[in-house]
């Protein structure tokens, strides 16, 4: 569902961002709606990032054990990393909550 919003903008401000629509094929709209779209997208990253943050804390905590921060980033995510599909056809994936609850599903690959 879309919506449309008012904007009071300077006068010179509004001419700049209709020739810079205009050199990318675009309309202002677009380009505004785009951009507003990236900078709430990078917010709900930054606020992953944060509980991520958090989750490596309490995990650092319970094992009593340092975590690089690095590695651990690049684990806490959506995506799977790339693998070879194994000979057996079927892949198992297991996921985890920060309760420590455990859901299991095998997938045919």
């Amino acid at each position: 569902m879309t919506a449309n919003i008012t904007l009071k903008l300077d006068a010179d401000l509004i001419r700049e961002a209709r020739a810079l629509a205009a050199a990318e094929g675009r309309s202002v709209s677009v380009l505004v709606a785009d951009r507003l779209e990236s900078l709430v997208r990078e917010r709900k990253d930054r606020m992953v990032l944060g509980d991520s943050l958090l989750v490596m804390t309490s995990l650092r905590r319970a094992l009593r054990a340092e975590i690089d921060e690095a590695a651990w980033s690049s684990l806490y995510s959506t995506t799977s990393r790339p693998f070879a599909p194994p000979e057996s056809g079927r892949i198992a994936v297991k996921v985890i909550n920060h309760h420590g609850d455990e859901v299991l599903k095998v997938f045919e690959v």
